[in-house]
């Protein structure tokens, strides 16, 4: 019944990770408001870090919004810090993950 979904509807197949037990025990959303020089340079330096988990194009304010993993809050801080002395930010916020409530659930398809 699988597939039925694959053709144009699953974009791939993926697993849920438990980040904590890889080492990753932080985990931060973070949103982006760049100015225009800095964008196209700042979108590609996010798609290249390892600790982007996920980018994405967001609008309200901010260019982007990315999930990102850390072993510390102090990794953390030093990701933070180093994006604004590299990129001229003009905005951003940062959202840490205390816990997951739901996960994937959208659309829950009993197969």
């Amino acid at each position: 019944k699988l597939r039925t979904f694959e053709d144009g509807v699953v974009c791939r197949f993926t697993a849920l990770v438990d980040f904590a037990k890889l080492g990753y025990p932080v985990r931060a959303n973070i949103f982006l408001k760049a100015d225009p020089i800095s964008r196209d340079p700042l979108k590609a330096y996010l798609l290249a870090h390892d600790r982007v988990n996920n980018l994405w194009r967001v609008n309200n304010g901010y260019d982007y919004a990315a999930e990102c993993l850390f072993a510390s809050i102090k990794e953390a801080e030093e990701f933070m810090e180093l994006i604004e002395t590299q990129f001229r930010i003009s905005d951003k916020t940062v959202f840490h993950i205390i816990d997951d409530l739901a996960r994937e659930k959208a659309l829950n398809v009993r197969l």
